[in-house]
């Protein structure tokens, strides 16, 4: 899937598929809305309302796929870090995440998203190269 040159992996025409298809989940009206509440509205008072929740859960279950693929190398990270606030998602997530992990008993829920949220982090620190 990755072509190697002489100094990094690059991203191929699978790749770009594959992104497309991510994009195309987080620009659906409830992903959208769902990310805009996150940013602007507090998380805990989100949760409250079943429409929001709703939202919420489907935009992490979209991130969790995003996850999965990345883990499994199946996507480029500039592709993915470059255009989609993956860190900034999940640091307004985790308090919620962290919510539905304990009342749902299962401790790795959305473990994919996470960790793709820490290598955005990295690849962000790493000045996005």
């Amino acid at each position: 899937m990755l072509e190697l040159t002489k100094q990094k992996l690059k991203p191929t025409y699978d790749d770009a598929g594959v992104y497309l298809k991510v994009v195309e989940l987080l620009f659906k009206e409830d992903a959208v809305k769902a990310i805009t509440d996150l940013f602007s509205q507090d998380a805990t008072s989100l949760w409250r309302d079943d429409a929001a929740k709703l939202r919420l859960i489907k935009l992490f279950n979209a991130m969790e796929a995003a996850g999965v693929l990345f883990k499994n190398k199946l996507i480029h990270e500039d592709l993915l870090f470059g255009s989609i606030p993956v860190h900034h998602l999940w640091q307004r997530a985790r308090p919620l995440v962290e919510e539905i992990r304990r009342q749902t008993g299962i401790a790795d829920l959305y473990s994919c998203f996470e960790e793709m949220a820490e290598s955005a982090r990295r690849w962000m620190e790493d000045g996005g190269e």
